[in-house]
Order: structure tokens, then sequence, then C-alpha cells
């Protein structure tokens, strides 16, 4: 692999990513109340960091078409119940799914690497058993991506 500064980067097959490829990196947070029942998008309103302004209220446009890292992990607030995480392509179906929790643990975690094109949309989604705020801030919730390689 060769990196240079002003063009980008060179794999081994021979294949490039050009260096404005290489900057759509997210993380961001929920802050404030949202109530949530059955499957909803997590409306982040911190943003840690967004190095392509491609987030807003918690959904990702991916500003270029590529295999995109995503990391997520919400739960209730107060009520241990079962919980639900996935991230949603394009408002689409939930093929992209984290872990069933029951009992006393309410935050659940998901990652998935996915193919996106350019103008594609994800957005995390949470559902609880029981009616109840999500916990808030950094650690109680997150969704963070970044382009791993571009298509």
């Amino acid at each position: 692999m060769t990196i240079d500064g002003s063009a980008g980067v060179t794999f081994p097959d021979g294949t490039q990513q050009a260096k404005s490829q290489q900057g759509a990196a997210f993380s961001v947070y929920r802050n404030t109340a949202q109530t949530i029942s059955t499957f909803a998008t997590v409306a982040a309103d911190v943003k840690e960091y967004d190095t392509a302004n491609a987030v807003s209220a918690g959904v990702f446009t991916a500003p270029v078409a590529g295999y995109y890292q995503f990391n997520g992990y919400a739960g209730g607030a107060t009520t241990p119940s079962t919980s639900q995480i996935r991230f949603s392509k394009n408002s689409g179906a939930a093929f992209y799914s984290g872990n069933y929790m029951t009992g006393t643990a309410n935050a659940v975690s998901c990652s998935a690497l996915i193919f996106l094109n350019a103008g594609d949309t994800v957005q995390m989604q949470l559902q609880l058993g029981t009616s109840q705020s999500i916990s808030t801030g950094v650690g109680g919730n997150f969704f963070q991506g970044f382009l791993a390689r571009a298509a």
C-alpha cells in the first residue's frame, strides 16, 4: 500500500482511493430525553465529530459509495425490558440486527459492515419492550461510523 499525502492511497491490488473519499467518519449521541417503545430512530442531538457533515438527527447519508463500518449502543433509562437495536438502510427492512436482551440488562449493541451507494442512508433504531426514555449522553447511547473503503 502506498500513501500519498496529496493524492490518496494505492492498495496492493492497484486500486486507488482518492483523498476526498477517506474522510467520512462520525460519532453522535442523544443527550436529551426521547421515549421509545417500538422501533424508532435514535435522534442524535450531539455530534462528537462528523468529518463529512453527513449526519442529521441520527440519519447518516453516504457522501460516496463504499463499505461503511457502523457501531451502535443504546438502551432504556429506567425499566429493565426486552431490547433490540438495528441499522436500517434507506428506511428499509431490519436486516442488520443486534442482540435481544431481557432481565436486568437494558442496553444492546450492534456492529455491521454495510455497502452503500452515494446518497444511501443508515439510521440506528432501538426497540424497547416497555415504553420509556432512552439512556442519554455518550455513555448511554452512541451511533458511530466510518468509510472503511470506497467502492
